[in-house]
């Protein structure tokens, strides 16, 4: 690059002392900020930067650009002229000059950006002004007519206009060019990168409807609030990255899924039953969308069935789980409406459907209207380029059974006219009691309910082969699948108990003393449940060890109970755990968690006693408690406190 800066005086000290007088300059930078956050590109900010010459206002930092703005805006509007544009004030160089000079300047500081400068004015461009010409002037020859004919013609790099192109405006073109010190060779880029804003007007909340025009305006004040309190900090804070603005702007959770929707699959014990597929995928082959229901017992596999095939098909997919095992976010938030809500409009969003002038709070009035009409550009979507969306909402049944939200995001399911075209919504749970009246009529029609069925003896063998059990004869997988009945639970504890076999005996003894499986995987909990619950001590390990809210570290648990309980715990029960390895253990299913909590918390066949259940809370607060404050089990002291 060649010149030198125009101005050797960092303008951005001047603009620290002045902060008061910049209303309007940070109340556009602030629009700016909110609609390039709202767009997701951008990557950071900088305020008075004594860097960018005098396009120091504001700088905004996308993956390959970077916008550098100078807002110059009157009391009243207003005509801005080409002399407005081309004249310096004493030693003020001129604003192209200025532009000029701050577009060279970042360019030697951010190599291999483009570097884009802004002038912003709520002025208009002047009809009434005589731009330089020679002997054969065009008319009209004012600056409006300029920018319409020349300028915005040669920056949108049309060929035939600009700076050596023979026209009515090469005098004009000329003038400018040398107003704003740049070489020739300089300019015809510089045109490209220069962009001239007149007549701005800020976004008029009055043109956003309903809550989100209040929200917008909150958005705007306080993002203007920030800004003139990060130029006026004394620590003179220049830049801030995404994630800084964020936090400062305290919107970090707006930008982020409130609880991850991802559901562990066991690839080995899994296998897809192909009936129960053919059905769901006959209802997206044949049916124009709205709700369908995934429905089975404890077990069943309907959440593993539903994420795998849907994980495999073409159509656009949207997935809430309002349980997960073993995730870390507590799952009470998962079932609350609003936080359903914003993980909704965030996931469709990111699918690139988005809605409305601000990111979107934890507002369910917004929330909810935000959805509805994001529904509304998923169904467009597939009326022009006929791709469907698959919305898959699973786990509804732990809701209203162990979550208790203050208003449950069944509460605010769309209604089954609600749901366009070319959308689908499948609901997963153990049956369709707890839904909405009106989605429990729809789901109950044969075509939109899928009722999952049992793996079949071809599915179960092809199961037992994968694991490797060893020598286990035809008769003995005979004896498998009729325990079992084609239950992928009830299998899967079958199959982990039979990996701890070392000997042929071994294996037939577990089949021999294995409970059938007949209906539900609960009745097989209560007949082994039987077998211990004279065990005063193992029963009351169990009931600390259900309550607990992070990984079963037996190692952890020796340490406050003994040894011989803990490999009584080993013996009898591993095959219901998920074992990390030998020492961290994970509930295989939370239907068993589920039946030690109330079988634990019994004063008489059941009969729950709340008091039994917080007696267990309060021994393990006082073990977390005794922990080093270094340890991870300390910090679960206050959950147990507070249960």
């Amino acid at each position: 690059m060649r010149g030198a800066p125009v101005s050797p005086i960092p303008p951005a000290a001047g603009e620290r002392r002045a902060v008061g007088g910049y209303t309007s300059q940070y109340r556009i930078s602030s629009e700016l900020i909110l609609q390039q956050l709202r767009d997701g590109t951008l990557r950071w900010i900088r305020v008075a930067d004594p860097e960018a010459g005098r396009v120091d206002d504001l700088q905004i930092g996308t993956e390959s650009r970077v916008d550098a703005f100078q807002v110059k805006s009157s009391l009243y509007g207003g005509n801005f002229s080409f002399s407005d544009l081309t004249r310096g004030t004493g030693s003020e160089p001129s604003l192209i000059a200025q532009l000029a000079d701050g577009w060279r300047r970042l360019r030697v500081i951010r190599p291999g950006y483009r570097i884009v400068v802004h002038l912003i004015s709520n002025q208009i461009p002047s009809v009434a002004d005589h731009l330089p010409a020679d002997s054969s002037p065009p008319s009209p020859r004012h600056f409006s007519a300029f920018l319409e004919q020349a300028w915005k013609p040669a920056h949108a790099g049309l060929s035939g206009y600009g700076f050596g192109q023979p026209s009515a405006w090469a005098h004009t073109w000329e003038s400018l060019r040398k107003s704003s010190g740049l070489l020739k060779e300089d300019w015809e880029a510089f045109i490209r990168d220069c962009e001239l804003e007149f007549g701005h007007q800020e976004l008029a909340a009055e043109e956003i409807e309903g809550r989100a025009r209040e929200i917008f305006r909150t958005d705007l004040d306080h993002i203007f609030q920030f800004l003139l309190k990060t130029v006026a900090d004394p620590k003179k804070v220049i830049e801030l990255t995404r994630d800084q603005l964020l936090v400062g702007l305290e919107w970090t959770a707006r930008f982020e899924l409130r609880s991850r929707h991802d559901f562990p699959i066991d690839e080995v014990l899994y296998l897809p039953i192909k009936e129960s597929v053919r059905q769901l995928e006959h209802a997206f082959e044949t049916l124009p969308g709205g709700y369908l229901a995934l429905l089975g017992t404890p077990g069943s596999g309907k959440s593993s069935l539903g994420t795998q095939t849907l994980r495999h098909r073409s159509d656009r997919t949207i997935r809430y789980y309002a349980f997960v095992p073993d995730a870390q976010d507590p799952s009470v938030l998962r079932g609350e409406s609003v936080n359903f809500l914003h993980d909704m409009v965030l996931a469709i969003e990111r699918a690139g459907f988005q809605v409305g002038t601000s990111p979107s709070r934890f507002d369910r009035t917004q929330l909810l209207e935000r959805f509805h009409k994001q529904l509304d550009l998923l169904h467009q979507d597939w009326e022009t380029a006929g791709r469907k969306t698959v919305i898959f909402i699973d786990g509804l049944d732990h809701i209203d059974r162990e979550q208790h939200p203050n208003r449950s995001l069944l509460q605010d399911l769309p209604l089954p006219h609600q749901v366009p075209d070319g959308v689908y919504i499948v609901l997963g749970s153990q049956a369709d009691a707890p839904f909405p009246t009106q989605v429990q009529f729809e789901v109950r029609k044969p075509d939109r309910r899928i009722e999952i069925r049992p793996l079949s003896r071809e599915g179960v063998f092809q199961v037992i082969d994968r694991v490797r059990l060893g020598e286990i004869s035809q008769d003995q997988k005979e004896s498998i699948y009729t325990l079992t009945a084609g239950h992928p639970l009830a299998l899967s504890y079958l199959v982990n108990r039979l990996r701890e076999a070392n000997k042929p005996q071994d294996v037939q003894a577990i089949l021999d003393t294995t409970e059938p499986y007949k209906g539900n995987i609960l009745g097989q909990y209560h007949s082994y449940w039987r077998q211990i619950e004279d065990d005063v001590e193992l029963v009351r390990l169990l009931g600390h060890l259900t309550r607990l809210r992070r990984v079963i570290d037996l190692i952890w648990v020796e340490t406050w109970a003994t040894q011989t309980i803990v490999s009584r715990l080993r013996l009898r029960f591993a095959h219901y755990f998920r074992r990390e390895d030998n020492n961290r253990w994970y509930f295989f299913h939370n239907s068993f968690r589920l039946f030690l909590l109330d079988r634990t918390a019994e004063s008489s066949p059941g009969v729950v006693d709340q008091l039994r259940d917080r007696s267990f809370h309060k021994n393990l607060a006082e073990i977390c408690i005794s922990m080093h404050t270094e340890s991870p089990w300390a910090w679960e002291a206050l959950h147990h406190l507070v249960r």
